[in-house]
């Protein structure tokens, strides 16, 4: 891999952070107990909800941006140390619980699924790590996909009404469920650099029609998407038999298009750019931030866990930015103290 693909990206450097503190928001959602705020969480929680989408859509992007200088091999022994080693040296805490635990102990299959697809019930977010590798590992038919114009176009279009059908969130050990759910968002970044010049070109003008469509896509998901099932006890779905057209999931979409408005804005004005230029600074903990957060979230559960409460609003947003300012605070910290070394921590 040459040098061209590391050349920092202003804008996306201030949109992973972004993007990462929405991410310790969707986790926010399940310290607080929603029964008495039902109506926010209707219309609030799509926006929060199921935020990997922005992560996904960079990753396609700069995917496609450094295509044509990638060697796979190189490529793959990178993200093996930048990914793989920081992923299991993240697992420790979890082998050290399954191994006091007796409940888990000798349980192949839990042992099995924490290694592989990161589930557990203490860090939410370790999921995350084996879907990204596993879009590591495809990269060569990403790639071949991408180079044929018209199959590429067709596999966008499909990957998007398959990610309405299988929706999120699901059981986390379903990896080939996430793996599917996320192709729309990785692929569509990929368009997005593909077709840089005549989106934007359209954006000109048009960009109030994308930000209605973002409107009218929340104000669907509360009339039929799955966050109306909030109301009923929120469900998940563990198989293919449950997918229906009944129930549509748009997060994905909807995630999609504020990143690409997002993205839009931040690259035509140059004087919101510099207003955002002090989050250039966390970008690179924002994968340890992404790491370890889910570990402070369920400490702070276990030490102390609040009775539901009638302010649940106000606890969610609290929740949200403490969580997110420790978080920092911790991946720092430990980065400083760690050196050369951290890059074994948190991938840099």
């Amino acid at each position: 891999m040459t040098n061209a693909i590391e050349e920092r990206n202003r804008v996306i450097d201030v949109l992973r952070v972004i993007s990462q503190f929405f991410v310790v928001g969707s986790h926010a959602i399940y310290v607080v107990d929603w029964i008495y705020a039902l109506g926010f969480a209707s219309w609030t929680l799509p926006l929060v909800r199921n935020s990997t989408v922005f992560f996904m859509f960079m990753s396609g992007y700069l995917f496609a941006r450094g295509l044509p200088t990638f060697d796979f091999k190189a490529l793959w022994k990178k993200r093996f140390r930048t990914v793989m080693v920081p992923y299991l040296i993240c697992l420790i805490p979890m082998v050290v619980i399954y191994t006091l635990d007796a409940k888990y102990r000798t349980d192949i299959k839990a042992w099995l699924a924490l290694i592989f697809t990161g589930a557990n019930f203490v860090n939410r977010a370790l999921w995350f790590f084996p879907l990204i590798l596993s879009f590591y590992l495809i990269s060569p038919i990403s790639a071949r996909i991408y180079r044929h114009e018209k199959l590429f176009l067709v596999v966008v279009f499909v990957s998007m009404i398959v990610s309405f059908l299988v929706h999120r969130p699901t059981y986390v050990e379903r990896l080939h469920h996430s793996l599917l759910y996320f192709l729309f968002p990785y692929y569509a970044g990929m368009a997005l650099f593909r077709y840089e010049k005549q989106v934007f070109s359209f954006m000109r003008n048009g960009h109030w029609l994308v930000l209605a469509a973002l409107i009218g896509v929340v104000v669907w998901q509360v009339d039929i998407g799955p966050e109306l099932r909030t109301r009923r006890g929120y469900q998940t779905y563990r198989g293919f038999a449950d997918v229906t057209w009944k129930v549509w999931d748009l997060s994905a979409i909807q995630k999609t298009l504020v990143f690409f408005l997002a993205y839009y804005y931040l690259s035509i004005s140059e004087r919101a750019l510099r207003w955002f230029k002090p989050l250039e600074w966390y970008s690179p903990y924002c994968f340890g931030i992404h790491l370890y957060h889910g570990y402070l979230m369920s400490l702070y559960a276990y030490f102390y866990l609040p009775a539901p409460s009638k302010n649940v609003v106000w606890g969610f947003f609290a929740a949200w930015i403490g969580f997110w300012f420790a978080s920092v605070a911790f991946v720092v910290v430990l980065s400083k103290l760690a050196g050369r070394r951290s890059i074994h921590l948190f991938g840099h």
